[in-house]
């Protein structure tokens, strides 16, 4: 008799236990929600201002930076 009800004990605990760690990984932030397609805002699109002019380098002028530094430096 106490077998059992140390039995049932055991198994409602371990039930409560299981039933409890099923919103763990919502709460700890695991579960990843997408987000919601009716909720984004637009934007206007964008736009270069009107006096975007480069100047043109010098011919022989000298490098303000190394080209492997540029080129691990770009995205």
């Amino acid at each position: 008799m106490k077998r059992m009800t140390i039995r049932t004990m055991a198994l409602l605990a371990g039930a409560a236990f299981a039933l409890g760690a099923c919103d763990v990984a919502r709460t700890l932030g695991l579960e990843r929600e997408g987000p919601d397609e009716f909720q984004v805002q637009s934007h206007a699109p964008l736009t270069l201002p009107p006096d975007y002019r480069l100047r043109p380098p010098d011919p022989g002028a000298r490098r303000l930076y190394k080209e492997a530094w540029a080129r691990d430096k770009s995205p």
